[in-house]
């Protein structure tokens, strides 16, 4: 029996573990594991009450901090608390905290020391030569159409949430790219935050192209063994670089893991937000990449937490709740954001009202203008993907400059575009107030925003198409990638098969009480996301239901304390066509259920009206006989149907025996329409 005891002892915890490492945590799962480890462990007891007596301790403590308003002291001492020891319910004495002072405890860490390259691993041969603050890189001669890089690694891998910030200058003519890498799995693949610099003053294109994309870029890219997945690609702000040249221009770039999540930042403004699906991908080491030509770094640090420690989440939660708190856009970036509707001067093809309209399925604003259009085509490129995109119902919006107004209609006959055509509204002077709203000015066009299927932003930028690199057929763009992520992350096509059958089918049967078609249906809404209203509301029906048939006992109680004892025969039968039937022992157990004199009258009243339907056939008037034995009989179900039979008293037939045939299923549709809300 002792060996029987510690193979089981042994079991738990390596389940316990496999809880604790998994993706995502399940706390009921793992309590259920720990508890079979305390029952089997005798030992486990005493370290249980140990655990205990610590855990106490440690909460008072943070409690007299906070009583203190020493705030900086509770976020040291619940970080250390809640990540060494384990304590539970600690975080929240954190965000307190944090929200208080607006600071966060975690310190950056100098990763240059100004001197040599002390802590760093290029892997080879390096390009990469200290000099004073500044760290230099050379990789060759400049050459504009060569992408080769090199990448200098800190000796140092993270394992929990961190950060990495550099100052960046690569010189238009002298550097094709430069910026920061991070999580790096070897030397081909990791991901990275590269800077790409504008034209180089007294080289700049003409006047017509300077108005669509054409200055720096910052790209979030990942890179995989020799291919390259470009994520972001968004136009740098250059107007804080007046009054430099462009050799003293200097980048701030800054990335912040926090899970799964990106956070990428130039200037101090947040550039993009980026869900990579799984933090395991992000970690790694970390560092500073250059491309052909030459660079320049400074001011290079990071920070990096433990694996255990999760206030960095908190911390970015915060974060973003202030960046996002007015709703308005965040340096001019509108991912995350419900975005304003165009305002158009005219519609020149089809019409929109508003975002709302098409709340449910993908949305593409395209903002262009036909002078762009002849140097940038993408009317081409649209015209495909409005054909990818009809699978999942993509809805187009374009709108084009207010100085297209008079030639639009016969520029769209020989270049046409898919989906709704607009001109943008303008006031008086300007590039128009819908250009306005998103931007352009400082983008560039063409600018593209994709909207997820609850009207928020999920992605914007600019499509890669170039005049110097025009689009061909099948060939991917920027806003493919995130699209087809769209499409799968939000399991747009299956809510599309889902959506009709729950509609025609499972909401009538429901509001019935009738399970058997509705149940598929629910049952499939738990593969879809709940973002749809649709499927939230699927969701948690099916919730309810299989909460009501996981604790018969407390179900059983609710109802008799309500009179409607009698509705839990319904419940069994239900947990049946669920696959899940209530076990025999656990019925014999229900005290509830033998006490309620109201089951036991509503039985004799539904016999009752089951032996009288042959003569009410013969003869309507036997009603009233039928109504006096229900007289005597209690209960909220007896007295409805009472009230009801009552107010067909010499009334025709048909009606009568409608309703003397509906009193089996009194149970099932009070149970689904007011004990459920169905």
């Amino acid at each position: 029996k002792r060996k029987a005891l510690d193979r089981a002892t042994k079991l738990g915890l390596e389940a316990a573990r496999a809880l604790e490492s998994a993706p995502k945590l399940d706390p009921k799962l793992l309590a259920r594991a720990e508890g079979l480890v305390s029952r089997c462990d005798p030992a486990r007891s005493s370290l249980d009450k140990i655990h205990a007596e610590v855990w106490k301790l440690a909460r008072d403590l943070v409690a007299r901090y906070e009583q203190a308003e020493m705030d900086l002291q509770v976020m040291e001492v619940a970080m250390h608390f809640s990540t060494e020891l384990g304590v539970p319910d600690l975080l929240a004495a954190y965000e307190r905290a944090l929200r208080k002072t607006g600071r966060s405890i975690q310190l950056w860490e100098l990763a240059y020391n100004e001197s040599d390259l002390a802590g760093w691993n290029s892997g080879g041969p390096t390009g990469f030569m200290p000099s004073g603050n500044l760290l230099e890189a050379k990789l060759g001669e400049y050459a504009s159409d060569s992408y080769d890089y090199q990448v200098l690694t800190m000796d140092k891998v993270t394992s929990g949430d961190y950060s990495f910030e550099a100052q960046v200058s690569v010189e238009p003519g002298k550097g094709v790219f430069a910026g920061l890498v991070f999580g790096r799995k070897d030397a081909a693949t990791f991901h990275s935050l590269i800077v790409f610099p504008g034209r180089k003053k007294g080289a700049e294109a003409p006047a017509a192209a300077a108005k669509t994309a054409g200055s720096g870029f910052a790209d979030l890219a990942s890179f995989f063994g020799g291919t390259t997945k470009t994520w972001r690609h968004n136009p740098l702000d250059e107007t804080e670089s007046e009054g430099q040249s462009q050799a003293e221009r200097w980048y701030k770039l800054r990335i912040d893991v926090s899970g799964s999540m990106v956070d990428c930042w130039v200037d101090s403004a947040l550039m993009a937000s980026q869900d990579f699906g799984n933090g395991s991908v992000l970690r790694g080491s970390f560092g500073l990449i250059t491309g052909k030509g030459s660079s320049r770094f400074r001011e290079v640090r990071y920070k990096a937490r433990s694996a255990k420690d999760s206030a960095g989440a908190i911390e970015r939660d915060l974060v973003m709740q202030k960046l996002k708190a007015s709703g308005q856009a965040v340096n001019g970036s509108y991912v995350g954001l419900q975005p304003p509707f165009p305002r158009v001067g005219d519609w020149a093809q089809g019409s929109r009202a508003s975002w709302e309209e098409k709340r449910g399925t993908p949305q593409l604003l395209v903002l262009w203008s036909i002078e762009q259009n002849e140097i940038v085509r993408i009317s081409d490129w649209l015209q495909e993907f409005a054909k990818e995109g009809a699978q999942s119902g993509l809805e187009i919006v374009s709108i084009c400059s207010p100085n297209d107004s008079e030639q639009i209609e016969s520029y769209l006959a020989s270049n046409p575009m898919p989906g709704t055509v607009g001109v943008d509204a303008r006031e008086s002077v300007g590039i128009g107030e819908t250009n306005k709203a998103f931007f352009t000015g400082r983008f560039h066009l063409p600018r593209l925003l994709l909207l997820d299927v609850d009207g928020t932003v999920a992605w914007e930028g600019d499509p890669g198409i170039s005049a110097s690199e025009p689009w061909a057929p099948g060939q991917e763009t920027y806003v493919t990638v995130p699209y087809r992520e769209l499409v799968t992350k939000r399991r747009i096509l299956e809510f599309q098969q889902w959506a009709p059958t729950w509609k025609g089918t499972a909401v009538p049967a429901l509001t019935r009480g009738d399970l058997g078609p509705a149940w598929p249906v629910l049952l499939a809404s738990a593969a879809l996301d709940p973002i749809y209203p649709e499927v939230a509301l699927a969701q948690a029906r099916l919730e309810a239901l299989r909460t009501a048939i996981a604790d018969p006992a407390s179900s059983a109680d609710r109802l008799v304390s309500q009179g409607r004892g009698a509705a839990f025969e319904v419940l069994v039968e239900w947990s049946a066509l669920m696959g899940t039937p209530i076990e025999k022992a656990k019925l014999t157990g229900l005290k509830s259920l033998r006490t309620d004199s109201g089951i036991k009258d509503w039985e004799l009243a539904r016999k009752t009206m089951h032996s009288h339907r042959p003569r009410i056939v013969k003869d309507p008037a036997v009603l009233q006989e039928a109504l006096g034995k229900l007289a005597n009989l209690e209960g909220p179900f007896v007295d409805e149907l009472r009230t009801d039979l009552s107010s067909l008293v010499g009334k025709d037939k048909d009606s009568i025996l409608a309703a003397v045939d509906a009193v089996q299923e009194r149970p099932k549709l009070w149970l689904a329409q007011s004990f459920f809300r169905w």
